[in-house]
Order: C-alpha cells, then structure tokens, then sequence
C-alpha cells in the first residue's frame, strides 16, 4: 500500500525491514540497528558496537560471541543508498546480567554531511535515537540493563 507511520519526526518503521532484507536478524530479544545515508548525502563508513556487561566488544572487528548469542549479522562499508546495520541477542538465557553499551562510530569519514537514526528493540518494545548531524569519532547512544 501506499501509506507509512511514521514516528519522532518522520523516522519510519522501515529500519527493520531494510535490516530484514539485508539479511539480519529482527526477531531477537535485544537488537541495536543503526541506518544513514537517507539523502544520498553520507557515504561515510558508519559502524555499530556494543560492549556487553562483562567487557566483550562486538563490532566489525569481533562479530560473535556465541556465549551470549550476541551478532553482528551485517555490516555495511561502502554505503550504496540507505545503509544498515545490526546487532541482535536470541537468547535471553545467555544474556549476561548489567549493562550493554551501544554507541556508532564513524571508522571512514568520506565527507558525510548527515548523521544516522538508532533502533533498539528489547522484548518488543523499540526505543529510537537520532542524530542528525556530521560526526568524525564515537556516538553514544545508550545502555540497557
């Protein structure tokens, strides 16, 4: 059809349906997504992270970590269009207790003009974060316990 929600100043439901045709996961029990380059505008190298509560560091350069089901299931470096990417949890049962921290950092400034919207889902619920504006190092965005 021809019509979309739209909610916190016209960021849309379709994140997880760009992160789903991608090729991530959106059926887990915390995911962290992160999407730019809206405009045409960013082609900048955009990369999501998560530090889990006893010190592991998921991101481009440590994907998994099979003891907790944290993934990193895409991860975008060359934007062509609208870029995603994801980090998701499938099980709640190996989750470790305390705080995750996620933030985005901007590993390749290629002379981006716009900055990126943030999803986290958590048991359903999605939470979303903004950030409309050029960066060059780290983002943070939350933690969630």
């Amino acid at each position: 059809n021809n019509f979309s929600w739209a909610y916190n100043g016209d960021v849309t439901d379709t994140m997880k349906e760009r992160v789903k045709s991608a090729g991530g996961k959106v059926d887990g029990v915390l995911r962290f997504s992160i999407q730019w380059n809206e405009n045409n505008d960013n082609k900048n190298d955009f990369d999501a992270h998560c530090l889990e509560p006893k010190g592991n560091h998921i991101s481009y350069a440590s994907k998994k970590n099979n003891r907790t089901t944290g993934d990193l299931d895409i991860d975008i470096t060359n934007p062509r269009g609208v870029a995603v990417e994801n980090i998701t949890w499938s099980d709640i049962n190996k989750m470790e207790e305390g705080v995750y921290k996620f933030w985005v950092h901007n590993y390749s400034h290629r002379g981006g003009t716009s900055g990126f919207t943030a999803e986290i889902e958590f048991n359903g619920e999605i939470h979303l974060y903004s950030f409309g504006k050029d960066f060059r190092y780290n983002v943070q965005v939350a933690g969630v316990s």
